[in-house]
């Protein structure tokens, strides 16, 4: 069997014609579809999941939390969901915007948020999150493979692209996992902004949406990630002016 080459090089794509690219990404895509995946778990991953969504959003709803552009949220299977991340607390207000088209994302978790968090393991491990070790290059590669197998099977999946908790007012730097995986999958990634979310009784929660992102073939991915991050920064900064009127 002949074997298909999962990643080469920027330099190499820009060399490449465009039927060359194209049939690229084609077997690379046709491989991951032809690993085992496990559709009935899945199913009641997403199941378990959109039962404890109405928790979250009953959460949302007590804490009366606004919503920005939230018309502009695409109906459609296979997306990557991104936003800051101020706190622990993030998901319940995040919640309130994506499920408006019944979303049951696939979230990227860090190891360490199972192992010392245990209110969210009692969760996670119920609703088919991907778990990652950050000081791992096996991990994320482990963690990478199965996003992109949800992802091309029309399942949407959610990141932080800044990786860890910054709090209030302090956007962070973006790693470039979200703009790879958009690439193999061909995947549109929906940016958002949070803010007002790091302490449960204090203050009013506001998500905005911002721009719909798509990461061409032979895009960079370091410019494809510095687009993603200034989306997030001018739905933040629709945020701020929404809050001065």
């Amino acid at each position: 069997m002949e074997s298909v080459i999962l990643r080469i090089s920027h330099k190499k794509k820009l060399s490449m014609t465009d039927e060359e690219l194209g049939q690229y990404y084609s077997n690379m895509r046709q491989h991951y579809l032809s690993l085992p995946f496990d559709v009935k778990s899945t199913e009641k991953a997403e199941k378990h999941y959109r039962f404890f969504s109405r928790i979250f959003n009953l959460i949302a709803i007590i804490k009366r939390t606004k919503m920005l552009k939230e018309e502009f949220l695409p109906n459609e299977e296979g997306l990557i969901f991104v936003s800051n991340h101020i706190g622990s607390y993030d998901q319940f207000y995040i919640d309130r915007l994506i499920r408006k088209y019944n979303y049951s994302p696939h979230y990227l978790v860090k190891e360490k948020v199972m192992k010392f968090f245990l209110r969210w393991n009692l969760i996670y491990k119920h609703v088919g999150v991907v778990v990652v070790n950050q000081e791992s290059i096996k991990s994320w590669q482990s963690a990478e493979k199965k996003l992109i197998k949800y992802l091309l099977h029309k399942k949407s999946v959610f990141i932080f692209p800044e990786a860890t908790r910054r709090g209030e007012n302090n956007i962070g730097e973006f790693k470039t996992g979200v703009a790879k995986i958009a690439q193999k999958t061909g995947s549109k990634i929906v940016t958002m902004a949070i803010k007002n979310t790091k302490k449960f009784f204090i203050g009013k929660p506001i998500i905005c949406l911002g721009d719909i992102i798509e990461v061409g073939e032979r895009e960079d991915i370091i410019k494809a990630t510095d687009r993603i991050k200034n989306a997030v920064l001018n739905a933040y900064s629709n945020i701020i002016d929404y809050e001065k009127r």
